[in-house]
């Protein structure tokens, strides 16, 4: 499965890389559209983790970006408390879920397999 990290806090990216790529997936990080487009057009993307907390929204702009450019590619938004609501509307524009920072890297990849296929399981309350 082919990942793509779009995260600005470079510190953050590079240890989530890290942890992604020992559970075995294969990763691509990019952190400005041209790079973004540049990856989606030569390589398939699963899924792409999409950190809203440092970009609020322009991420929002990498978001749509992403759907027209890769339709297939679902988004996964990782939302801190203060972009709560560029979450929301990341929702609306077609996200397939958030998981809001700091996060369980498990509970990560668990979103990670449900968006590849393409089903989402409800937050149990």
């Amino acid at each position: 499965m082919r990942l793509l990290v779009i995260e600005t806090d470079q510190l953050f990216r590079d240890n989530l890389v890290h942890h992604l790529r020992q559970r075995g997936f294969f990763v691509f990080t990019g952190e400005d559209s041209q790079e973004i487009s540049k990856i989606l057009g030569k390589e398939a993307i699963t899924v792409a983790l999409l950190g809203l907390g440092g970009m609020r929204r322009e991420g929002l702009a990498v978001l749509r970006q992403i759907r027209d450019q890769s339709p297939a590619t679902e988004v996964i938004l990782m939302t801190t408390p203060d972009s709560i609501q560029h979450s929301i509307e990341g929702m609306r524009l077609g996200a397939f879920d958030d998981v809001l920072v700091p996060f369980d890297i498990d509970l990560l990849c668990s979103k990670i397999k449900q968006a590849k296929a393409g089903r989402k399981v409800p937050d149990a309350c």
